[in-house]
């Protein structure tokens, strides 16, 4: 699809982006570590032993090895370990999601898709940048590919669609940066590079399609670059690109429609830009130069500048929903059932109508995100959101870097889920609205960045990539966020979407891919544990030992792997600051422990 855009483009201007493991279930998502208080004391705590029944043993903090032991001899049960305390390491996907009440779980009963951002890259010899590419390519989750055989096919190909690298970067234009870049140097002044980058996401997956949209951005000099969205859609069954004229009974019907619509969302554009109107039935000559999606409500069709209007215009998404032109659509093409996630996909403005009153009347929806030049920053700053449904209207304050805007629907309700990039790890928020019946709230706030859990980042000379989470599913996404109990240490959780519009974990545990190491400075009674998180009998571990943590639920027990193997866990409450560990600041029981400010 990036040749669409490419070919839009030139011809425009030529004519002008865990789980229930023995510990406390979680009831409801704890962002503070005083939220602990009414579960459980300093004196006492919930544990679930797995023992020969499904038994609850209510124990202080120290009884919790006994209670352990007493669980394990009852069925037998022996560690991880053999007699001699040996046994093999414990894989981390083993940890990723043990028992949920009992079950497995997975990756959520869809398709979990996961981007990974690659980058190439050319530096001069004073490593200033030269040129970039940047560029998002979709996966499933690893060992689900045999599950979803059309999704996997659709991913190949759109991979094989989005993936440049440097040899795409002509002599000429390499020439010119570098002229460029010397003149920047000389002047003492920064100089970024020419760049070619784009962005993924999922605009809709279920049997029947999926499809994705990329968001490209790219500078090769000049007074301004370009940008511009590219829409792919497939079978979900077979993994086949689909045709416009697959999803719709009627080219012109379509044509039409597009008119209509623009002439409703995008009136002053008309009136500021002649022929306009002529470009759009112009754009239907070459269907496969049309940037298209299919949404959850909407088919929308994407005009890049240049394409229909003038480059000071921007970007025109056309969206077409279903609801409104019935007969336009072949059979089986239509709105999702249940929730869904829509990308918002303008960057700083957005305005579409949907119906969020379920009187089968669509709503008047603005979202618009307000900049402003930052000092510290040196750079333009998202400082507050204005959100009008129909005639309402409010303002909240917010600041972001970069951010994504995201309307989400959950049974009857709908909520506005904007996320900001602040500008560091640290400080990944998401800011949830809800606009149902055109009542604007400002409902709540989350902490984490949207995540795979494995590998995250790979560099090398010329070359880095980056696994990124996707928001597309409101039953299952992963998120990272920093963890509290043993130090300040990001740990991967999966997440749903309640019928209330909050984040809730799938499980209770936070797992850590890379192990925090603890050295203890006392002998520690702990209870050892199975990949499921059943205590199986309990141990005496002396002092000195290496504990590397593997997850925690943040709030009673840290997991932890010993040298030899053994899955260990360890009590320690957050009822208190600093945590303690059987009543003892965990300064004191462990080293390593670092807190961030």
């Amino acid at each position: 699809m990036k040749r669409r855009l490419t070919a839009i483009l030139v011809t425009a201007m030529m004519t002008l982006s865990l789980a229930g493991c023995g510990g406390i279930k979680v009831s409801e998502n704890l962002k503070d570590k005083e939220d602990v208080t009414e579960d459980i004391s300093t004196e006492a705590t919930t544990v679930e032993v797995a023992s020969g029944g499904d038994t609850t043993e209510t124990a202080s903090t120290e009884a919790t090895t006994e209670a352990a032991s007493e669980a394990s001899g009852e069925d037998g049960s022996q560690g991880l370990g053999n007699d001699n305390g040996s046994s093999e390491t414990v894989d981390f996907e083993d940890l990723l999601f043990p028992t949920q009440y009992g079950e497995m779980v997975s990756y959520g009963d869809g398709p979990f898709i996961y981007a990974k951002s690659i980058c190439h890259y050319i530096n001069d010899d004073d490593h200033y940048r030269l040129y970039t590419i940047n560029e998002d390519q979709l996966f499933l989750a690893p060992g689900t590919e045999e599950q979803f055989p059309g999704i996997k096919k659709a991913l190949d190909d759109f991979n094989s669609k989005n993936n440049l690298d440097l040899s795409y970067v002509e002599d000429d234009v390499l020439d010119m940066v570098k002229e460029q870049a010397q003149g920047y140097k000389e002047e003492g002044s920064s100089f970024n590079g020419y760049y070619n980058k784009s962005k993924a996401y999922i605009t809709r997956v279920d049997d029947q399609v999926i499809s994705m949209i990329t968001y490209s951005e790219d500078y090769e000099g000049g007074v301004h670059g370009m940008y511009g969205f590219g829409g792919y859609v497939y079978d979900s069954q077979t993994g086949g690109e689909l045709k416009l004229t697959d999803v719709v009974s009627s080219i012109d019907s379509l044509e039409e429609a597009a008119i209509q619509v623009f002439r409703r969302d995008y009136f002053e554009v008309g009136m500021m830009n002649s022929g306009v109107e002529d470009n759009i039935v112009a754009s239907f000559d070459d269907l496969d130069l049309l940037n298209w999606s299919l949404g959850p409500t909407s088919l929308n069709l994407y005009y890049n500048p240049y394409a229909i209007a003038s480059y000071a215009e921007g970007i025109q998404i056309l969206r077409i929903r279903y609801e409104d032109y019935p007969d336009l659509f072949n059979k089986g093409y239509g709105a999702s059932e249940g929730d869904w996630i829509m990308k918002l996909e303008e960057e700083y403005s957005t305005e579409l109508y949907e119906d969020i009153s379920g009187d089968g009347a669509v709503d008047f929806i603005r979202v618009e995100l307000n900049n402003e030049f930052d000092e510290d920053y040196s750079l333009p700053v998202t400082s507050s959101v204005f959100i009008q449904v129909a005639d309402e209207y409010k303002t909240f304050d917010l600041f972001s870097q970069e951010s994504e805007v995201y309307l989400v629907k959950r049974g009857q309700r709908y909520f506005i889920d904007i996320v900001a990039d602040e500008g560091n790890e640290e400080n990944h928020v998401i800011h949830i609205y809800e606009v149902t019946g055109g009542n604007i709230v400002d409902w709540d706030i989350e902490y984490g960045e949207f995540s795979m859990f494995g590998e995250q980042n790979v560099y090398e000379e010329g070359y880095y990539h980056e696994i990124k989470g996707l928001f597309y599913d409101p039953d299952f996404f992963y998120m990272l966020g920093e963890t509290y109990l043993v130090s300040s240490i990001y740990g991967y959780r999966p997440y749903k979407i309640n019928e209330d519009g909050f984040f809730v974990p799938i499980s209770d545990n936070y797992v850590f891919m890379y192990r925090h190491k603890l050295t203890s400075k006392v002998d520690l009674s702990v209870s050892e544990v199975n990949e499921k998180g059943e205590v199986v009998k309990g141990s005496t571990i002396p002092a000195g030992t290496d504990y590397y943590v593997v997850r925690t639920d943040d709030r009673t027990y840290a997991d932890c792997q010993l040298d030899d193997g053994r899955l260990v866990r360890v009590i320690i409450l957050a009822t208190d600051s600093p945590p303690t560990v059987f009543g003892q600041s965990i300064y004191d029981v462990f080293d390593g422990v670092v807190f961030s400010d």
